[in-house]
């Protein structure tokens, strides 16, 4: 529903937080015919990069994982809490 112009999708809080999009090369796949760079950033996504890819910390800033849940990522993941790169993580397997 779309009241006053506005796309509920990204008027709210969540979306209009700064996020950062972590996935896997399957995952990848899946979004990027669904889902447009602009799309990303109308929903707050400000960086998105691949689990495997070199990342610096980022404070303050949640961070949402879409990966498929093998060994692999899920020691990436523990080496990302570990090294406290954000703030929060939410998982999507």
């Amino acid at each position: 529903k779309v009241e006053d112009g506005k796309n509920p999708s990204t008027s709210s809080p969540w979306s209009q937080q700064w996020k950062v999009l972590v996935y896997d090369p399957a995952c990848r796949d899946v979004i990027s015919p669904l889902i447009t760079v602009g799309r990303l950033r109308e929903n707050g996504v400000t960086l998105h990069m691949l689990i495997n890819s070199k990342r610096d910390i980022i404070p303050d800033v949640p961070a949402v994982y879409f990966v498929l849940p093998t060994k692999e990522n899920i020691d990436l993941i523990v080496e990302d809490c570990k090294r406290q790169l954000y703030d929060e993580i939410y998982l999507n397997f």
